[in-house]
């Protein structure tokens, strides 16, 4: 049964590329999704941080040809077992992405790249495993640059993937003292686009 099913999902990809190597260039206005994996890149007070999860949703227009400007938001989360805190902590970054983004068109095919580059506007909560937060470090800037790879589904729909890396740095007042949370990362992330 599940060989059957694996083989339906495979024809029905194929089919949809093919569909999608027929149509023309995309719009000029479309919106983004995508999800996958937040990986830390440095200890934050001598925490080891866990893999962690994230999402971004963002609005893209195609200014010129090949540039463009993108906005939206973005949610990520890492634990760590025990920090400066206590035991069983995850930090929160939630907030704004904005940016520019150049792609170009790999020939013929229905395959494009894009590189990004932008800032952040986003605050970092430390949450109990409970729910309950210990802490919000307010909104602050940090910067963010990218790429990926874009696939064209058809006239409306694309596959996207992309590896980002962004820092953001933070002060909080947590347990008395003033710490610095100096919070970098690379997030490899999977998602769709529509275009409208």
């Amino acid at each position: 049964m599940c060989q059957k099913s694996l083989i339906a999902l495979v024809f029905i990809l194929l089919l949809v590329v093919q569909v999608g190597a027929q149509e023309k260039e995309m719009s000029r206005f479309s919106f983004e999704f995508a999800s996958g994996i937040v990986v830390p890149t440095k200890k934050i007070n001598d925490s080891n941080f866990d893999v962690g999860l994230g999402f971004d949703g963002l609005f893209l227009y195609r200014v010129i040809s090949k540039w463009g400007v993108f906005a939206g938001w973005g949610w990520n989360k890492m634990e760590v077992e025990e920090s400066y805190v206590g035991k069983g902590v995850c930090y929160d970054e939630t907030g704004y992405v904005f940016g520019i983004q150049y792609s170009n068109r790999v020939g013929k095919k229905p395959l494009s790249y894009y590189l990004r580059g932008g800032g952040l506007h986003k605050h970092i909560e430390i949450e109990k495993s409970d729910g309950e937060i210990i802490d919000d470090t307010g909104h602050g800037l940090g910067w963010q640059v990218g790429g990926g790879i874009l696939y064209s589904l058809n006239k409306k729909w694309g596959l996207t993937t992309g590896v980002n890396y962004s820092s953001l740095v933070r002060e909080t007042d947590l347990i008395g003292s003033e710490k610095e949370i100096n919070y970098k990362y690379v997030s490899l992330k999977i998602g769709l686009i529509y275009c409208f």
